[in-house]
């Protein structure tokens, strides 16, 4: 007997994730560590990628008005939330575990203590960040529940409504499609590469079947690719605007960045070269691109795109 092919019930995972979100949030206002935060970004993140697939799906009841009520309140506490995780972020950076600074040409003898000085700028932001993000959760999570309960109620005569998973992936596939052909430059939108490369990592982790499962891990790859590369640029504008564009620990991280931006660029030439099945052969003879981040005097951060 053949087996029937995957399928997905987006509505209910919707639920699934809406739960994980509301716990995580318990877990952030009563100790919002830096695992607590990490979990709660990405459960809001995850739910938002819900949404956006639900958006694809046809048949559904009316559901949209309740829904851009949970983006909004989701939108406000993600952007909260990721003020004190780009803090967790750069000090972990920082810490140079890896010794990844250290190890630099361009680091001087004493670095470490650049480095400490900017930790402890950096706790402090951190401090502020974490005060606004609890009064956040606290202002918002009622709110949240009695929104996403209206939700899931619109939504409730479609919860065991099947979508074959070949047809989310085509239009997953479709998504990243777009953004990779887009003409748009720059670091605005290698951020925003990364971030639908998360939203569709999200997606397909909630399909069963081997397809859903290999494109989930090709997408974490470019998105870890792509993050790695944001996270040094955030901590270089920092540590810019705290030293100096001069200062050699700014110099340090400016290496380090346009490594990460070398290899996020080849990453992303690897699974547009995978992904895209449509480009004509002259398009796919082409070198690929390289971006070169600048930082110019007046601390501003741009990425030029050069074939």
């Amino acid at each position: 007997m053949m087996q029937s092919p995957p399928a997905a019930t987006p509505v209910e995972e919707l639920r699934k994730q809406a739960g994980r979100l509301e716990a995580a949030l318990s877990v952030g206002v009563a100790t919002p560590t830096t695992k607590a935060v990490h979990e709660l970004r990405s459960s809001t993140r995850r739910v938002e990628a819900q949404l956006e697939l639900l958006a694809t799906v046809k048949g559904l009841p009316p559901y949209r008005p309740a829904a851009r009520k949970v983006s909004r309140r989701l939108e406000k506490l993600r952007r909260v939330a990721g003020r004190v995780r780009d803090c967790d972020v750069q000090d972990k950076l920082l810490k140079d575990e890896d010794h990844a600074m250290s190890s630099a040409v361009e680091a001087p003898s004493d670095l470490t203590k650049s480095q400490e000085k900017l930790r402890k700028r950096i706790a402090r932001d951190r401090q502020r960040s974490e005060r606004k993000l609890v009064a956040a959760i606290e202002q918002q999570l009622p709110k949240l529940t009695r929104d996403t309960e209206e939700l899931l109620g619109a939504l409730k005569p479609a919860k065991e409504l099947e979508v074959s998973v070949d047809e989310l992936l085509a239009t997953i596939a479709q998504t990243m499609e777009r953004m990779l052909r887009s003409r748009e430059k720059g670091e605005e939108h290698l951020h925003d590469l990364r971030k639908a490369a998360k939203r569709a990592r999200y997606q397909c982790e909630t399909m069963s079947g081997s397809q859903a499962a290999a494109m989930a891990k090709r997408l974490e790859e470019l998105q870890d690719a792509g993050g790695a590369w944001h996270d040094l640029l955030d901590l270089a504008t920092v540590c810019h605007k705290e030293f100096g564009a001069e200062h050699p620990l700014s110099r340090v991280l400016e290496h380090l960045r346009d490594e990460r931006l070398d290899k996020y660029l080849a990453n992303l030439e690897d699974f547009r070269s995978k992904h895209m099945h449509h480009e004509s052969a002259e398009a796919q003879r082409k070198p690929p691109q390289r971006a070169v981040a600048v930082t110019g005097a007046k601390e501003t951060r741009a990425v030029r795109a050069i074939r």
